[in-house]
């Protein structure tokens, strides 16, 4: 058999020749401060493009006055107010070429503050309405934190994630910036704590444009197609309720409850048991009102069943929804005017 050898001699290490071509000269602002360089070039332009046709904010149609104002308010969205104050404040920033004058020109002046508070008005809005008529017997509290479920600071930096928000150069914000931390109550109310200062994260900024965006929806295309919007991202999300619904004293609670309906009082009967007398008995309880079995709970002893039996009362009451082709949002009235 033929062997094949190689000889490390043959190799010839290829060497670059200098050129004499001249070399590119940085702009003054990238040899000052590097970061804000980079933070302040404008986005680009495919990106932007794509972002609004996943939006269907622009429709192949739009003519070009229509679509240049949608992409500006794309922009627009996009910034935090962060981001001006950043350049406002910079000692270092000087106008010198004109290239810099274009980079600093828009976007000290515009940013997402007005239509993060419109969105968020919003977002609040189609929510609350939806799961109050999918879920009418949910407690206010719970109410509440469902919507927070479905359209909070978390939800929607998720929903930024996943329409590509996040990509390279899209958000523009001061990464150096610090902000109010902001903390919950025993009610689940946020607040912000200004003496506590903390770093502005980037799934913050994702979530302020994500509301940004929704107002620009509802501004260029109406309410009917911005609840359509936030009905396919957030509201058909699977978030379990459940865990929400917490009962300090679930057999109080089921009678107040039926008390509160006029039905008959609640009334606990064993339906089975196996082991009462070994070591691990299971007992099974089920909660009637007159004739009707509201829940059913088991365990090791017959209080516990009980206790778990209005637990399952109360959740299947409050858990109770709506068929989807009965929903009649009070919102939709206003879609003509909107």
């Amino acid at each position: 058999s033929s062997r094949l050898t190689f000889s490390t001699s043959s190799v010839v290490q290829q060497v670059a020749e200098p050129s004499d071509a001249p070399r590119g000269r940085l702009p003054p602002l990238a040899r000052i401060d590097e970061s804000l360089y980079s933070a302040v070039r404008p986005q680009p332009l495919s990106a932007l493009s794509a972002l609004a046709s996943r939006l269907r904010l622009i429709p192949l149609e739009a003519d070009e006055a229509t679509r240049k104002r949608r992409l500006e308010l794309l922009v627009q969205a996009c910034t935090h107010p962060s981001f001006g104050k950043m350049v406002r404040e910079e000692e270092a920033i000087e106008q010198k070429t004109p290239f810099e004058r274009q980079l600093v020109a828009y976007p000290a002046n515009l940013d997402n503050a007005s239509l993060s508070t419109v969105g968020n008005s919003l977002l609040g809005m189609v929510a609350a309405e939806h799961l109050h008529l999918r879920f009418p017997n949910l407690p206010t509290r719970v109410l509440k934190a469902a919507v927070s479920a479905h359209v909070g600071p978390n939800t929607l930096a998720d929903v930024a994630t996943e329409l590509g928000l996040g990509g390279q150069g899209i958000l523009r914000w001061d990464r150096k910036a610090r902000t109010a931390a902001v903390q919950e109550d025993e009610n689940g109310k946020r607040f912000m704590v200004i003496e506590k200062q903390q770093k502005l994260m980037s799934r913050d900024v994702m979530a302020e444009s994500m509301r940004s965006i929704v107002a620009v929806i509802f501004q260029e295309q109406g309410l009917e197609v911005a609840r359509s919007f936030v009905r396919n991202h957030f509201l058909t999300r699977l978030v379990p309720l459940a865990p929400l619904l917490k009962f300090s004293d679930p057999k109080k609670t089921l009678s107040e409850t039926c008390k509160k309906y006029a039905r008959e009082r609640p009334q606990s009967r064993l339906i089975a048991e196996t082991g009462r007398l070994s070591i691990n008995p299971i007992f099974v309880v089920g909660v009637w009102s007159g004739q009707d079995k509201l829940g059913e709970g088991t365990g090791s002893r017959i209080k516990m069943a009980e206790y778990r039996a209005a637990e399952d009362a109360l959740r299947r009451f409050y858990l109770s929804e709506t068929p989807a082709h009965e929903l009649s949002l009070p919102s939709q009235t206003l879609d003509r005017e909107f």
